[in-house]
Order: C-alpha cells, then structure tokens, then sequence
C-alpha cells in the first residue's frame, strides 16, 4: 500500500467485507490507492499505530454505514471514525475529508455514527447509486485537493496544521483572528467617538425556527429557544449587531425570500432553522445565511435529549451559540479583509485585523500584521476594548511561537493592556480571563486565582475558564484538583476542539505528576487525535521512557523534534514551568526524569 497523501482510508465493520471489497476494487479501478484492511485479527500495537499514521496521511476517509455497523455497540471501526473526526476538526470547513457510503437502509436520523458525519453528504449505493459513481466522485474530490492554491505560495507559512496546534491558536487565530466574535462576551462601556457611532456594524437576525409538527407544546419550545439563542449570540458578539427578537417578530418576515428580510431588518446575516423532536431527542438544524446574495454560509444540526427540558434547551442554545458566534466572525473577517480607508473607524480595523490574522495563521507573519491594525484602533481610541484584548492575543501567540521575540518585552506589554482592559470593563468575563491569562504567564498565582473568580462570578464557568482554571490548577502543584476540573470542562461540551484539546493536555500533565503514567500515555495519545503539535508528544516521550518502552519513548522523541527541533528540558522550563514548590518537585520525579531517559536534550 503507497502511504501517499493522496490515498482513501476505507472504515467498514467485519461483517461488510465483501462490499468493502467492491468499493475497494472500484476506487483502485479508478487510479486511486485504498487503504484496505482484509485481516480478520484487528488491535495490537503496530496495527493501531499503522491504522493512526493512515488515518492522519489519507485524503479521504471513507466509513461503511450498514445494519451491521448499526447493530454493534463497539468494534475497531468506531474508534477509525473517532480518529477520522478528530483530523477533520483541524480542517477548513469547506474541505471535502469525509465521504460515508450507506450500504443499506439507514436514516441519517437513527444512524449510529459520530455527529460530523451528517453534517456532511452520503452516497447511498442503496438508492441505486453504483460503486463506479462513487469512486469517480472520490477521484474528482482527490484531483481538486492536490491542485496547488495561492495559500500554498504565501511566504512564511511553513509550520505544519498540527505544529500550529495550541491554547493560543484558538484563543488567538480561532476566535480573535475571526472577528473575536468567539469569545467576545465583554461588555463595552466606553462611549463610542463619531467614527465608531457612525460606522454600521454587521447585524444578525434570529428568525423564529420551523416545527416540524403543528402541536402548542413544539411551537412553545421554537419560541423560547429562538428568543434565547437570540439573547445568547448577543452575548457572544460585540462587534456584530444581534437584531431584537421583537423587532424581528413584529416584521412578520417571509422564509422564502432572505433578500428581502434582510432589507426589511436591516440584517447582513439571518439564522433561520427548524425543530424537530425524534425518538425522544430535541434536534435543531440551522442555517446561516448572507442575505445580500441569499447565500448559506454554513448549515449544522445540534441535538439533546429530552430527560430534563430546561437544561437541555440550555445546553442547546449554548452549542448552537458558539458555532453561529464562530462562523459569523469568519463571514465577517471575509467582508472585511480589503485594507481599510485612510480615515477607518477603529471597528473596522480590528475587523481587518482579524481577517489579515486568519489569512495568515499558518504562522507569526500573521499575528505581526495583525498587531499593526490594532495599533491603529488603539491610536484612534485608546479605549477600545476589543482592540486592546485583540493586542493582548496577538502578543501571546508571537509569544509562543516566535523564538526570536523579545519576552519580557512582550510579557510587559500584555500586562499593561490587560491592565488597562481590565480598569475600562471590570464586569466582563472576557476580560478577566485575558487578564488571567497574563498574570498565569506572569507566575503571579494568587492575582490568577482571584481573576478567574471574578470571571466565573460573572458570567459561570465555560470551556476558556475551564482551561485556564486546570492549567492554574497543574502550575500551583495541584493534579487532582486538576482532574477534577478537566473532567467537569469536558462534561460541558467544548465547542472547538482546541480547547478540548488542551484540557486532555492538562489531564495528561495532572496525571504524570502523581506518576499515574498508564493514564497520562492515554490522555496525550486521545490529546493528539485532537489537536496535534509538539508538547503531547514531548509528554509521551517521558511516559514512555518511564514505563521502559525505549522503543517508543525514541519514537516519540523523533516525532518531537521533527515538530519542534529546539525541544529540550530547558525550553520545556521555559514554556511551562513554575515557581511551586510542590509543582518543581511533582516535575522534576516524574517528567523531567522521563525526559532526561526518552534522551531528550
């Protein structure tokens, strides 16, 4: 089997092998390499670690969807698909990974597979659909990835997806770099200048959802979850206008024309949706749309059980919230990625800069550019909130990932401007946890604890305070309030994998600190199916060589410094590190005599 870039990975259950095997002599029919697994003994170590590398080096990721899929509870095939998710999260939305092939008659509704495959199109070969149809489709799919793009020609963008992997990136290139409508739940209490109150800002509108059935109690629940979603994403966006839920009531809006509800209430954006209650699940599909051109943006579906209403409803609104709030940034960086005119508001310079940010996130050249149009916002309006925040991420991803900048230049600056956020807006969330987030990197523990209390008090405990809170938690000396932490964050459903990503990364550290090394090899190992980059693996390095598995404590030494080859103890100590005590002496038992026998310099 060529382990090319360019090959199919096909998933399928035992049972279905004879059908894989059609779709398999298809594909090759059609110049594809399939990875095609006809071995009836599946597991072990060098067959997980062969279905990992293929998982993470194929161009598509073909699963098998049958009876008999549905019928089993486990099998190695779920855990294929785990993986297979996992790598798709790290991908551009537009990017075509998955491609599920339904053998028999299973609704998309009922079937038993992971949620991102349906936010994605099945090829059913049982509505006729012949295997030659599908394997010319995955041969198109495959001969349009491998075209070259003008991204590939940019300058400086060299670091691989997983070497960009990290906390900042999605505090920093994820949310702030798309508009920071992500995580922009502070409140802006300066008074706007001229410039600002004249610019019109982007505006969303919540129109109320669809029942899929005529019963009072469904229309009851459309009708508080759209007047909650609506609250809940003007929460989330400063820098986007969220139109009043009564307002859009009162227009009496058409469904079919989002052109003309668009000019009706002034929304550049409308979240339209319907709600539909299967096998004792509330489910919701929504849409996105940009209403100037009628173009949808974006279309997902989250779902909750219906055993407790009120919390599940909660939970929904939050989930959708977080991904609309994510994808309206990313719109919103689009529209204004052109270079602003000479007499911008600072609006639209911190919008440019976070679209010239996510152009250019494969590197620091992007957060460099990005800090310039903050500077400008900040020249303008020394009191512009997300300007100053916007800064504060900027500094802190140059911080990590340019070896050459000046840190303690840095780490000053960031402390300043989240001093200053801090004194403009002291009753929001946001700001607290940025200026948690200093004062962590600062080793100015007791200040760290008392900012993140005065961010749950204001808004509860999400996924950022979570984050911040296991890695305060881990710096201080204290791995099983840790766990406990990480537990509870992943409990909440984190909307990016990211951040789930650095929540397992803290679990892993909590649990090489009490020498429990079994547990901290898994955390890492499922760290890395989420969001790979070079601190998990420098963590496996040392559990490993702990264990007395040399051979793979030097496998992933070498996957360790091909990603980062400046990795050492000293630069570990440098970018996590502590002045506990307790932490220094639960380090220096555990890690850093691993490290020292994994032979890492």
């Amino acid at each position: 089997m060529n382990t090319s870039t360019q090959a199919v990975f096909l998933s399928y259950a035992s049972q279905d092998a004879e059908v894989a095997r059609r779709i398999c002599d298809a594909l090759r029919a059609a110049g594809l390499d399939v990875w095609f697994d006809q071995s009836k003994l599946r597991g072990g170590e060098a067959w997980d670690a062969s279905i990992r590398k293929q998982i993470k080096e194929c161009a598509l990721f073909v699963p098998i969807i049958s009876a008999n899929t549905q019928a089993r509870e486990e099998g190695y095939f779920r855990l294929e698909w785990k993986l297979a998710v996992d790598r798709s999260h790290l991908m551009v939305d537009d990017k075509e990974f998955l491609l599920p092939v339904v053998i028999d008659a299973i609704g998309d509704a009922n079937a038993r597979v992971p949620e991102k495959f349906r936010d994605v199109q099945w090829t059913r070969l049982d509505a006729g659909v012949s295997v030659e149809a599908f394997a010319e489709r995955a041969r198109q799919l495959i001969e349009r990835e491998v075209r070259p793009s003008a991204s590939a020609l940019v300058p400086g963008a060299r670091l691989t997806q997983r070497a960009r992997g990290s906390r900042w990136r999605w505090v920093a290139a994820g949310a702030l770099a798309l508009g920071l409508a992500g995580i922009a739940t502070w409140v802006l209490l300066p008074i706007l200048n001229p410039t600002q109150a004249n610019f019109p800002r982007p505006a969303v509108a919540v129109i109320p959802f669809k029942v899929t059935g005529n019963a009072e109690v469904d229309a009851q629940i459309a009708e508080a979850l759209t007047q909650d979603l609506t609250s809940a994403l003007a929460q989330r966006m400063s820098l986007t206008e969220v139109v009043p839920h009564a307002l859009v009531t009162s227009q009496q809006v058409n469904h079919l024309d989002p052109r003309r509800m668009g000019r009706e209430l002034n929304a550049t954006y409308l979240v339209m949706g319907e709600i539909r209650r299967p096998l004792g699940q509330v489910e919701i599909t929504a849409q996105l749309v940009e209403t100037s051109g009628a173009r949808q943006l974006w279309t997902g579906r989250v779902a909750s059980q219906e055993s407790s209403a009120t919390q599940n409803q909660a939970q929904l609104v939050r989930r959708l919230a977080d991904r609309l709030a994510a994808e309206i940034a990313s719109a919103n960086s689009q529209r204004y990625a052109g270079t602003p005119a000479s007499n911008a508001s600072p609006i639209e310079l911190v919008l440019h800069a976070g679209a010239v940010w996510a152009r250019n996130n494969t590197s620091v050249v992007g957060s460099r550019d990005a800090q310039k149009w903050y500077d400008k916002a900040l020249r303008i309006d020394p009191q512009y909130l997300p300007a100053l925040v916007g800064q504060v991420a900027a500094l802190g991803y140059e911080l990590l990932f340019d070896p050459a900048v000046d840190a303690k230049k840095a780490l000053r600056e960031m402390d300043e401007l989240s001093i200053r956020a801090v004194n403009l807006a002291t009753t929001s969330r946001t700001v607290w946890e940025t200026r948690a987030d200093v004062l962590i990197r600062l080793r100015r523990w007791d200040a760290a604890f008392e900012a993140l209390a005065n961010a749950e008090k204001l808004g509860g405990i999400d996924d950022y305070r979570t984050d911040l809170g296991a890695e305060l938690l881990n710096r201080t000396g204290q791995p099983q309030e840790t766990l406990r932490l990480v537990e509870r964050g992943l409990a909440l459903d984190p909307p990016s994998q990211e951040m789930r990503g650095w929540l397992m990364l803290q679990q892993c550290h909590a649990y090489m600190a009490l020498g429990r090394y079994d547990e901290s090899i898994l955390a890492c190992e499922r760290n890395v199916g989420t969001d790979d980059w070079w601190l998990p693996h420098l963590y496996l390095a040392a559990g490993y060589a702990l264990k007395g598995d040399a051979a793979k404590a030097a496998s992933e030494r070498e996957t360790l410094l091909e990603l980062r080859p400046s990795a050492s103890v000293a630069e570990y100590k440098k970018f996590y590190y502590s002045d506990n005590s307790a932490f220094i002496a639960q380090v220096e038992r555990n890690l850093l005599a691993g490290l020292r026998k994994a032979g890492i310099p």
